[in-house]
Parts: structure tokens; C-alpha cells; sequence
């Protein structure tokens, strides 16, 4: 699963992990995948090598500082108010993680 966040943090992998464990309380834990292991679990799970591929360039941009957890103003344009933290919308919806 690849998560883009842009919004008020660009918090992504470990910070996002943290955040769901404090919530939750209950341990969460980020693994750091090479890019073979992703492309081995991705074919495991009948994923075309299209969207692998597709998947695993995303992966390489964001592991190289691309710009998909930068922040920006686009979510506060579109929806006219300030975009929620992962805090606020894991605890609003904390039921669902369970």
C-alpha cells in the first residue's frame, strides 16, 4: 500500500506507524521494504506487472524525497477548510483499525 499524504503534515512510514500505535494502543509496526520484496509481494498477490511497476516507481520517488509528502495548500482549496491530522481522523475512526 502506498500512501500519499498532502495536507497539513507529510507524515509517511514510521511517523504514521507511531501514530496508529499511541492511538490505538496497541503496537503497530512499519516495515521498510526493498524494492524486490515489494515487487515479491505485489506478484504474490496477483498484482500485473504493470501496476507493480507503476507502484514501485511511486515507491522510488518518495524514497528519494519526491515531493508525495510534501505539504500543501491543495486539500484546504478544494474542501474550503484545513485539512484533518492522521492523529484526528485515526482517533475519529480509531473502531475501524481495530
Amino acid at each position: 500500500m502506498v500512501i500519499t499524504v498532502i495536507g497539513s503534515t507529510g507524515s509517511i512510514g514510521q511517523e504514521l506507524a507511531e501514530t496508529l500505535s499511541d492511538v490505538l494502543e496497541k503496537p503497530v509496526v512499519y516495515n521498510s521494504l526493498s524494492m524486490d520484496e515489494m515487487r515479491e509481494r505485489m506478484k504474490n498477490q496477483g498484482m500485473k506487472v504493470e501496476m507493480i511497476d507503476s507502484y514501485l516507481a511511486l515507491a522510488a520517488y518518495q524514497k528519494a524525497g519526491g515531493a508525495t509528502a510534501r505539504v500543501s495548500e491543495s486539500v484546504e482549496e478544494i474542501l474550503g477548510r484545513k485539512p484533518r491530522t492522521i492523529r484526528d481522523f485515526v482517533t475519529d475512526y480509531k473502531e475501524h483499525f481495530r
